[in-house]
């Protein structure tokens, strides 16, 4: 049989968009876990009535002479909540998930071309 097979091909495409899966949900989770890490360190802040209309609701018209977020009165630090856990968890599975993703297409892919090199090499 000349060519590739459309079984090989098929196979060969899931694979590609597993690993994209894969890396796009370590991207995302490792983004998330960087942000729950300024978090807990205490990095994180945010603004003091957000979500709210009111006063301190900020916006691109701001005078231009404030020095930054974390020097302005309208900022706290914000604390650590119970739904971070959750979060945290979340986001520690996805990365898991994602890396397992990744190792599982890298193994196939290594025994794919070992049994080509070995039909190959008959």
């Amino acid at each position: 049989m000349n060519g590739a097979s459309p079984v090989f091909s098929a196979s060969r495409e899931n694979q590609r968009r597993v690993k994209m899966f894969s890396a796009l949900l370590i991207l995302i989770s490792a983004m998330h876990l960087l942000t729950l890490l300024t978090i807990m360190a205490g990095i994180q802040t945010e603004r003091e009535g957000a979500g709210t209309s009111g006063e301190g609701s900020g916006g691109s018209l701001d005078p231009a002479d404030q020095t930054g977020p974390a020097e302005d009165a309208g900022y706290q630090v914000r604390e650590w909540r119970n739904a971070d856990y959750v979060d945290l968890a979340f986001s520690l599975a996805g990365f898991w998930v994602g890396t397992t993703g990744l190792k599982a297409t890298q193994n196939e892919e290594l025994q794919v071309r070992e049994r080509s090199e070995r039909n190959t090499s008959e």
